[in-house]
């Protein structure tokens, strides 16, 4: 599990080995000043992504969307390792869109096949529930 520090209150339902907090941030800014420093967290993420992913090996790398998705895929993408993103929602957002393009596949549960700009990458597969 790689996430975000928001949710290291739920990593002692996970064995200690398997929680792997990367940082990240929102671009939802216009402040210029906000967004170069949402670019640098974003970066530092990424090479904190880059160093997990080259130290435990993962067949694939999955993202479920929203800003905490950006730097491990991308790290993946770019270590190619096996990549997927799962949109929940009718309409991609930002995130999985900025990502559709590098990755190996986009499932979703409402995403008509033909709609993607990635096209083939996409499967309608439902949506995980709880």
């Amino acid at each position: 599990l790689a996430t975000d520090d928001r949710a290291e209150r739920f990593a002692g339902h996970f064995p200690a080995a398997a929680v792997h907090p990367i940082q990240s941030a929102t671009m939802g800014s216009k402040n210029p000043f906000a967004l170069l420093g949402a670019f640098w967290k974003i970066w530092r993420g990424v090479r904190q992504a880059s160093a997990v992913i080259a130290r435990i090996k993962p067949d694939a790398v999955v993202g479920f969307g929203g800003y905490p998705t950006l730097p491990p895929l991308y790290a993946a993408t770019r270590r190619k390792v096996p990549t997927l993103i799962h949109e929940q929602n009718a309409v991609m957002g930002r995130a999985n869109r900025a990502l559709a393009g590098r990755v190996d596949a986009i499932a979703g549960g409402f995403l008509p096949q033909d709609s993607s700009a990635a096209g083939v990458k996409t499967v309608t597969t439902g949506n995980p529930v709880r």
